[in-house]
């Protein structure tokens, strides 16, 4: 007992006491917030898997049809938008859910519709893009419910306390905006990595670089926000930031860089999908739309280029999604926790994929004839 007591002074005097002490102080709190991000995740799970029954139950319930109708498509487009600033946030804890729940919800929407479809003999292209983008609105609907589930629990529930943490400033910054500037003082948090919080003008103008700080943290599910700095004027010893810098300086002595600082240092950035590109694509299919939309379901209605078209869409996004697996599989710089999230929006991306080459090709069909009169 007497060496294993000597031992742990031995430890503490390696590095002082100070830094010992303050170390010791953050784990606790990270090991904090990582049991509140497992119940916000358990019970987020709980809370989504349970309305989407209901969901299911007042559906069947009602007989109300999930496709044909003009609220879906208006709730779909209104979920995207803050549905995108989740998935940037490239975290699990926000897409596993979702998958399940998403394309099982599809699966029976879409047995039903192409049921109905098939005995009432419309399955044209027309409704083929309305199922498509249905089923799309459908998985983000339930992606942006799910989403709002894990941010009330993690901001209500399930918050972590405020954090005191001593810096120094390593920069400043001022963000010019149309109407308004932003002033900024950097410095790196408790993972070692750059944050920034809001100052004043007067404090940008008079703070300067190596300045001791004391911020206000709040530690979220994905990032360490800043909650407010205060220039400190006078202040003795080792600042939180110093001692979490020479740690973290001894783990890469010992263990090597982290993937994500090895792709920082060597200028990488993920790019996981063609998503940007298809989008691209879009943008430039609803400009040419304008011309040829009367065009495109007549073209559409023969049968064999229906099929060919449908066939080459469904080619064109099982290849770009193969493409995708391959880049992912074979770099270096993804991890298994990268391959998870890619394969949680496998379905709605080859919804979009499948739905732009559709478009594209059929607009691709119907300009010619479109053109010819225009000038007739």
């Amino acid at each position: 007992m007497e060496r294993l007591e000597g031992h742990q002074e031995q430890s503490i005097n390696k590095y002082s006491k100070e830094e010992y002490t303050g170390s010791s102080k953050f784990e606790e709190i990270q090991e904090k917030c990582v049991q509140n991000k497992e119940k916000v995740d358990k019970y987020s799970k709980i809370l989504s898997i349970s309305l989407f029954f209901i969901f299911l139950f007042l559906i069947s319930y009602h007989k109300i049809s999930f496709y044909n109708n003009d609220f879906l498509p208006l709730v779909g487009l209104l979920s995207c938008i803050p549905s995108i600033l989740f998935m940037i946030k490239n975290e699990r804890i926000y897409s596993k859910i979702p998958a399940i729940l998403g394309a099982l919800l599809i699966l029976i929407a879409n047995v039903l519709a192409v049921t109905d479809s098939f005995f009432s003999n419309i399955f044209t292209s027309k409704f083929l893009i309305i199922y498509v983008m249905d089923s799309f609105f459908l998985w983000i609907i339930t992606f942006f419910i799910h989403c709002i589930i894990v941010y009330i629990l993690a901001h209500t529930i399930f918050k972590n306390d405020k954090i005191k943490y001593s810096a120094k400033i390593i920069g400043l910054e001022e963000y010019k905006d149309k109407n308004s500037h932003t002033y900024y003082a950097h410095f790196y948090d408790y993972t070692n990595k750059k944050n920034k919080g809001v100052i004043s003008e007067e404090e940008y103008k008079t703070w300067k670089d190596g300045d001791y700080i004391e911020t206000i943290l709040q530690p979220q599910i994905d990032e360490i926000t800043v909650k407010k700095i205060i220039h400190l004027n006078y202040f003795n010893g080792k600042t939180d930031m110093e001692i979490f810098q020479e740690k973290h300086k001894r783990d890469i002595e010992l263990f090597g860089q982290s993937q994500e600082e090895m792709d920082l240092s060597n200028g990488n950035y993920k790019l996981e999908s063609y998503a940007v590109f298809f989008l691209f694509i879009g943008f430039i299919d609803i400009i040419i739309w304008t011309f040829c939309d009367e065009y495109f379901e007549t073209i559409m209605s023969y049968g064999i280029i229906y099929a060919i078209t449908t066939t080459i869409a469904l080619a064109i996004t099982i290849y770009t999604s193969y493409r995708e697996y391959s880049m992912i599989n074979s770099s270096g710089k993804y991890t298994l926790e990268d391959m998870a999230i890619w394969k949680d929006f496998l379905v709605p991306r080859c919804l979009f994929y499948f739905f732009i080459s559709f478009i594209s090709i059929g607009v691709i069909l119907s300009l010619p004839t479109a053109i010819i009169n225009l000038f007739s």
